[in-house]
């Protein structure tokens, strides 16, 4: 430990003269084969136009006071240099065992007890199959297939093992050379503390600049350094719970972090600004007070993240709207922070399905007229704050009246008039799906059905109602300009059932209507069937425009009668 100094860079040779231990909160071992392969290149080159160092940035370290050193900030590095050296020792064995040998020394400690020769390897976890794989290595083995990959950290020493091996041995590179150079000319820059608090502080400084570390890398180190020592383990025990919910979420982290402070402080802050809004001591996030209580908080909107990811309601409940939400913004998430906010409303209240239906419509809208998705993210964000900032049932139904559903109505009109115009190149297949499935739900409920979620129409078609192959001798009252007119207009679409669908193709216009009588769609049975009276049957049926010779005139308005159907849907009333 003399060797050691503040103010000047060291070898790989005495760095690895050292016992060090991963500090209990540090991340897993993530680096792969590019980040390895990356590293090799760079200290070969180095060597090879003769630059008297190379130089691998600093490291961050406290002395754990039982002969090892903390490791702060440095694991991936310094784990890439045991599982190099390992390499090397290795694919140096045949044919320099000297070498091979003298680099034994950097991976392992062999000393003589009073009974055998005692092992100690230079690098620990903490963690029973990492540290496994690393004694693995100390002992030579050629693979180490036989370690349990039950952790990151394992797998990606095992892998990264094998890959250098490979490596090593096909790219004819002076192994000798590159030995002599990794051990003596890579250098680092240690930073050695007295305690973990000063370790942490100084790692954070480190880091604030622009390092490559995430912001939940930070953050975690931030929410150690301000809780006290005696906490640790249970802040390791809640971390963990955290970081399993966020690796299911597969979000980007500074985007989760965006829209947390957006829900929970009602601040909208650039992503690229999160760690330092959140570790700022003017904002009361409450992490400075209470750092484990701050996890759990953070935790409680994770796992609302996840149940949205799950097509379910914040709160865990099944929720068939928001399943179709989910489902027409496909990987959108710009609503998620509006969703979790209605945790506040009662679930199913009056208020909470307006903004549910608010948010599928101001969605409808966009996807039809292939909008900016940044004016969504802005529209979204701003909807948010403002129900943050409502303290009262009334105050609640004010920003619906007065925000949610003039934005509604005003994208809504341009939405009805491109619906009225619509075309299938003009939409992807998956939005035309939804369009059509969806006005099959909506009469569906007017005529006292339940309301379904639109992955519960899993055996239909789009049926062109006049058939997309041109057939002069079926379609009798269209010529051949005429038909290219309008076969692939929204008003000559429908859905109908796969097997029904099949049994009609390049049928006349009067064998499919018979067919569509056949049909449990009501967007495609009404379109051909009159139903008297006034039960909520006959209603849903008369909503629905009546197939006649579907010229050009019957398909614009069948067209018309579905932006109709949607204006009803979502309240444009146009």
């Amino acid at each position: 430990m003399d060797n050691f100094s503040n103010d000047r860079t060291i070898s790989i040779d005495i760095l690895l003269s050292q016992f060090y231990k991963v500090a209990d909160f540090q991340r897993d071992y993530v680096w792969e084969e590019d980040d390895i392969a990356q590293l090799v290149n760079d200290v070969n080159e180095s060597m090879n136009s003769n630059q008297e160092n190379y130089f691998l940035g600093a490291i961050v370290l406290t002395n754990g006071g039982d002969g090892n050193y903390l490791i702060v900030d440095g694991q991936q590095r310094i784990t890439t240099l045991t599982i190099f050296i390992s390499a090397l020792r290795f694919t140096l064995k045949s044919t320099e065992p000297d070498l091979s040998s003298f680099l034994e020394k950097y991976i392992v400690d062999r000393r003589m007890s009073k009974v055998k020769i005692e092992l100690s390897t230079r690098l620990s976890f903490g963690e029973d199959s990492a540290d496994l794989a690393i004694t693995k290595l100390a002992e030579g083995a050629s693979t180490i297939e036989e370690i349990d990959t039950d952790t990151d950290t394992a797998k990606n020493i095992k892998a990264g093992f094998n890959y250098l091996v490979n490596y090593l041995s096909t790219n004819h590179l002076s192994l000798r050379n590159l030995s002599h150079y990794l051990i003596h000319n890579v250098v680092l820059l240690p930073y050695i503390t007295n305690n973990m608090k000063q370790a942490l502080t100084v790692f954070e400084t480190l880091n604030s600049k622009g390092r490559s570390l995430t912001p939940i890398d930070l953050l975690k180190n931030a929410l150690f350094s301000k809780e006290d020592e005696s906490n640790w383990e249970a802040l390791k025990e809640q971390w963990a719970k955290f970081k399993n919910t966020l690796d299911l979420i597969n979000e980007s982290e500074k985007r989760f972090l965006k829209y947390y402070i957006l829900v929970n402080y009602n601040e909208r802050v650039p992503e690229g600004d999160v760690f330092d809004w959140l570790t700022n001591s003017d904002n009361s996030t409450a992490m400075s007070d209470s750092p484990f209580k701050f996890l759990q908080h953070i935790q409680n909107f994770a796992e609302s993240y996840s149940y949205i990811i799950n097509n379910k309601a914040p709160d865990g409940t099944e929720n068939k709207k928001i399943q179709n939400i989910r489902f027409l913004a496909e990987k959108g998430r710009q609503f998620f922070p509006l969703l979790i906010s209605l945790k506040k409303l009662r679930n199913s209240s009056i208020n909470y399905e307006a903004i549910l239906n608010s948010i599928e419509s101001l969605l409808f809208s966009y996807s039809i007229l292939r909008a900016y998705t940044g004016a969504i993210e802005s529209t979204f964000s701003d909807w948010t704050k403002k129900l943050n900032s409502a303290q009262s049932d009334n105050e609640v139904e004010e920003f619906i009246e007065n925000i949610v559903f003039p934005e509604v109505k005003r994208m809504g009109k341009q939405a009805y008039d491109k619906i009225c115009v619509l075309a299938e190149k003009d939409i992807a297949k998956k939005k035309l799906q939804f369009l059509l499935v969806r006005a099959d739900i909506e009469l569906n409920v007017i005529a006292g059905g339940a309301y379904k979620a639109v992955t519960e129409y899993n055996n239909f078609e789009i049926e062109h109602i006049i058939s997309k192959k041109y057939d002069p001798n079926i379609i009798t009252n269209l010529t051949q300009l005429q038909h290219n007119e309008i076969v692939s207009k929204l008003g000559n679409l429908t859905i109908l059932e796969k097997p029904l669908n099949r049994s009609i193709k390049n049928k006349s216009l009067s064998d499919k209507k018979i067919t569509y009588e056949s049909s449990l769609y009501l967007l495609c049975k009404a379109s051909v069937q009159n139903i008297p009276g006034q039960n909520t049957l006959a209603r849903a049926n008369s909503l629905v425009y009546k197939i006649n010779s579907m010229d050009l005139i019957d398909v614009e308005n069948r067209q018309k009668n579905l932006a109709d159907i949607f204006s009803k849907i979502y309240g444009w009333n146009i």
